[in-house]
């Protein structure tokens, strides 16, 4: 298992996954030129789900997104 991020964690499906978020991350900074690492750990976060309590917003994680880049 491999973790992208707090609220994340997918199987071991590394090579495939690495490919498909580089050419992701290619798109977004392509489109935006000056972006940085925080704004596409946010881009690439989703809801983090505390059970009972309300839902917000959590990151990706930074060190994957610096290895894609």
């Amino acid at each position: 298992m491999m973790k992208i991020g707090f609220l994340l964690e997918l199987v071991n499906l590394f090579r495939i996954f690495v490919l498909i978020f580089i050419a992701a991350l290619a798109r977004k900074v392509y489109l935006r030129h000056n972006i940085g690492v925080g704004s596409l750990k946010h881009i690439y976060g989703g809801k983090w789900r505390r059970g009972v309590r309300t839902p917000r917003h959590g990151t990706a994680s930074k060190k994957v997104i610096r290895y894609c880049l």
